[in-house]
């Protein structure tokens, strides 16, 4: 097998976040990126409704991607105690 990074792209119609999550179990996804508009204030910029759903519920680790020279903040998360112990 080779190693290095592997992406994939299709096109699925749904309900975007379980689409995501759906998608992210059935190809055992090592990494989620998602871009973000998110909204903009005095500090860091809150993400989206679907990328905070996909930080709290997908399998595996979420990058929120913000446009260039914003910071993203997702939190604070609430996961389940399985979820620290190596979990899936």
């Amino acid at each position: 097998m080779r190693e290095g990074i592997h992406s994939h792209s299709e096109v699925r119609q749904g309900a975007v976040a379980q689409m995501l999550l759906d998608v992210a179990r059935q190809y055992e996804a090592g990494l989620i990126v998602i871009g973000t508009k998110g909204i903009d204030g005095a500090g860091p910029v809150i993400v989206g409704a679907i990328a905070e759903q996909l930080a709290r519920l997908a399998p595996c680790p979420v990058l929120a991607v913000a446009p260039t020279g914003m910071q993203v903040r997702i939190g604070p998360l609430r996961r389940s105690s399985a979820a620290g112990h190596g979990a899936k």
